[in-house]
This record gives C-alpha cells, structure tokens and sequence, in this order.
C-alpha cells in the first residue's frame, strides 16, 4: 500500500503496519507530527489527514478491502478537515470525506457556504444540527435542499421559521411535504428533546401565536401526506384563536401535548371537529388532576361519542361531582379502563356507573378508590369496579 510522502519515514512502516492488521486506531490530534516538535503544523496535518484518507479509499477499492472505517478522528481533526476540504473544492476529495465520515456534520460547526458546499454533493443525506451551526442565512435558501438533509434535532425556532417559509405560496407546496419527510413526519415544538443534560438549560413554554398555529395547519394540508403526521405541542401556550386553527387538520395528525393544551382543546371543540380530535388523541386520555368544569366536560362527552378503541380514560382527582358525572355516563361504555379515583363521587353515582358496567362488554376496569361512597356492600359483587 502506497501512503503520502509527507508520511515521515519513522512513521511510514507502524502506519502501513496498522492498517495492513487494523490493530486499533492512530491518536489523530496531531498524527503523524509531534505537537512538542517544531514539525506540528495543523494545515500540514488536516493535509496529511486527507491525502490519508484518500489513499486508503483507493487501496481499498483496488483490493476490496475496508480499512477507511478505522480511520476515526477527533472532533477537533474533523472540524479542520471540514475547512479544508471546502477550501480545496474538488470534487473526489470531498466524495471521500463525505464517505469518510458518514455524511453525519453533527459535531462540526459550519458556516452556511460549507453546509451548502456539502449539500450539493448529495451521495447521500448529510445529517446535520443546526443548535451547534454557525449558520446565517435566509431560511429560504435551505427549502432547496432540504431533501438532501437529515437533521438530528431541529430548534423549534427554526422549525417555526422553515413552516412560515413553506406556506407563503403555492410554490413552496412541495417544500412543505419534503419538509415533513425529512423531519420523519414529526413537528416536535417540545423542548424537553433539545435541552442539553449537561447543562443547567430552563425549559420556557413556547408561545405560539395565531399565525404560528395558521401557517403550521397550511403546511400540514399542504403536504396532503398518507402518513399521520405527529403534532407535538408540550411545553407550548396557544390561545384560543390558534386552537380554532389546529382543528382542520386533526384528522392528519397525532396530536401530543400538555394537559393544559388538552383542555382547551376540549372546552373549544365542536361537535363536528368531535371526531377528528378523538382519533388525533389515540388510545389513552389522561386528564387527571384537572378541573374539569362543564365546557371541557362537554368537549369530552363528544370525544366519547366517536371515540373508537379508548383503552385507557384517567379522570382521577378531577373533583367530579354526580352531576358532572351524569353529562359522562352515556358514552363512558366506550372506554376499556376508567380511573375515577380522588374525586367526590358518592353511592348515588357509584349505583349509576355500577349498572353502565354491569350492561357493557367493552368496560374492564373501574376504579373508585377514595370517593364519598358510604355503602360498598352492594357494589362488591361487581369484579369490575375497584373501590377499596
């Protein structure tokens, strides 16, 4: 195998040693030089690194062999291997160092012309992070190569940015639908996915206004994608003109959000929005430790209407009363499991909720531990109810 001649003799038979047996892999922060040595010099070494790089692709194209994988470097390397390469500007030397490292940018901190110099090569999806970029651009000039990204996280900021560049006209309708593919058909406003753990980082609601919430149904329509798109709210604040927003695109997505945004969701729905919220919330609704005041409990009433394979209703500590209780009866047969726990039920009630079980098939468990029921005895023999 033949190395670059800035190989120095000393090194030229352990390197071509190692990569004959793949015994481990070269210290790349100042191989092949000697950081204390008056030879070290970073632009020879990334120089070195390249024309490394490139010699080991060949051989092993030449023999079918796969030592270019050994060749990991640090973080440090790669970051000076990234200036020059888009420095040098030519075509087979960045093939390979794309190949090299995986086309994964994440531990690089670029400038908007290196990404874009990077995209254009596009073997594959290069992934990307664009919380560790030093990017500064027009977000418009991204929407062209989004097809050739994969991010690791996306900011929320960034992606509300990209959403309000993807609906300004019907131009950009194909924008919108690459977008959520390569964001694997999840808008994630979440924040809890972009703290950095090793940082004391506050999470703060996100507030999203009534044109955030106009221009991400927009986007989402004009997708028209075969796949439920997940809708992630938590850690947001909506008011109630850009929850009228969401509705017409519920029946595409899977919505996940705070109890808080639940809520709203429920006291604003309509009976023909109903059934597209039901299905955007699954199988599970949990709700407990709420006030579920008579708005919401009539929002509920629908979601119970057209609710199909509920398997899971939490409504614990929800100071239910035998009235508030009495708007839920009707359709409470359509969930498996119902937890009514922590609430101000009493044997009125319990009678009621006892004789829906005792009717319906589809009911497995429901629990009534620490309510007002005085007389348990004739609610024992139901093997459904848990009340002690």
């Amino acid at each position: 195998m033949h190395l670059p001649n800035v190989v120095p003799e000393h090194v030229r038979g352990g390197l071509e040693t190692f990569l004959m047996k793949k015994e481990g892999c070269p210290h790349y922060k100042t191989f092949p030089f000697n950081e204390e040595s008056d030879d070290y010099d970073a632009v020879d070494q990334s120089d070195f690194l390249l024309d490394l790089c490139s010699h080991v692709k060949n051989y092993d194209t030449q023999t079918g062999s796969s030592f270019l994988p050994a060749l990991q470097p640090t973080k440090e390397t790669l970051q000076q291997l990234v200036e020059c390469v888009y420095e040098a500007q030519e075509e087979e030397l960045t093939r390979c160092f794309l190949q090299k490292v995986g086309n994964n940018l994440t531990s690089c901190s670029l400038t908007w012309e290196e990404l874009r110099y990077f995209l254009q090569h596009k073997i594959q999806q290069t992934t990307v992070d664009f919380r560790k970029t030093n990017i500064q651009c027009n977000i418009r000039e991204i929407l062209p190569f989004l097809n050739r990204i994969k991010f690791k996280r996306v900011d929320r900021l960034l992606l509300l940015k990209m959403l309000h560049c993807c609906s300004v006209s019907d131009v950009q309708q194909e924008a919108a639908a690459v977008l959520l593919i390569v964001l694997q058909h999840k808008l994630d406003f979440t924040c809890r996915s972009l703290l950095d753990l090793t940082t004391n980082t506050d999470s703060e609601p996100l507030y999203l206004t009534t044109d955030d919430c106009r221009v991400t149904s927009r986007v989402i329509q004009r997708a028209r994608s075969d796949t439920k798109i997940q809708l992630i709210l938590h850690d947001c604040e909506i008011n109630t003109a850009g929850i009228y927003q969401l509705f017409p695109v519920l029946h595409a997505v899977q919505l996940c959000c705070d109890k808080s945004l639940l809520l709203q969701f429920l006291a604003h729905v309509r009976p023909e929005e109903a059934e597209s919220l039901s299905r955007a919330l699954g199988e599970e609704l949990d709700l407990s430790q709420t006030q579920l005041d008579p708005q919401v409990c009539r929002g509920l009433v629908l979601i119970l209407e057209y609710s199909e394979g509920l398997t899971e209703l939490d409504l614990s500590q929800c100071h239910l009363t035998d009235d508030s209780l009495d708007l839920l009866l009707p359709n409470l047969h359509k969930a498996q499991n119902i937890d009514f726990s922590d609430n101000n039920i009493t044997d009125v009630g319990a009678l009621k909720i006892d004789n829906i079980v005792t009717l319906s098939n589809n009911i497995k468990t429901v629990r009534l531990f620490n309510n007002r029921i005085e007389f348990k005895p004739d609610l024992i023999e139901n093997a459904r109810l848990e009340i002690w």
